[in-house]
């Protein structure tokens, strides 16, 4: 008599068990979908970040503070490929905050020797 209700015990938690664990297969908290467009922003944030520190780095202006400071910026532009994370984000806000016009329309953008002389040396720091 224990046997049967025994079977049919075991049979059932194997069935519940199976249906659990092929219910927990197709359930995603976020479609692929949503993850591959989470991916291809993220990447196209970098690429724009990279992109940013990069224009920066290869103005006159910046060349002219390297100069003087005796700065290697064929290192620094080579570092750019290189950065991720906080420093990457940390170079392109300098970046931008170097590119962004002045108010009032002005045409000509005057880099601060201070931003663009920490951006070098931020990119400097990380090459090391």
């Amino acid at each position: 008599m224990y046997k049967p209700l025994l079977a049919i015990s075991m049979f059932a938690i194997a069935v519940l068990g199976l249906s659990s664990v092929a219910s927990a297969q197709t359930t995603h908290v976020a479609s692929p979908a949503t993850l591959q467009n989470a991916i291809q922003t993220n990447a196209a944030t970098i690429a724009a970040d990279r992109a940013a520190v990069t224009r920066v780095l290869t103005t006159s202006e910046a060349r002219i503070v390297a100069g003087r400071l005796g700065l290697d910026l064929t290192r620094a532009e080579a570092a750019v490929a290189t950065l991720e994370g906080t420093d990457l984000a940390k170079a392109a806000a300098s970046a931008r905050a170097i590119e962004t016009p002045l108010s009032g329309g002005a045409n000509t953008i005057v880099i601060g020797t201070t931003t663009l002389l920490l951006l070098i040396i931020i990119l400097i720091l990380v090459l090391n």
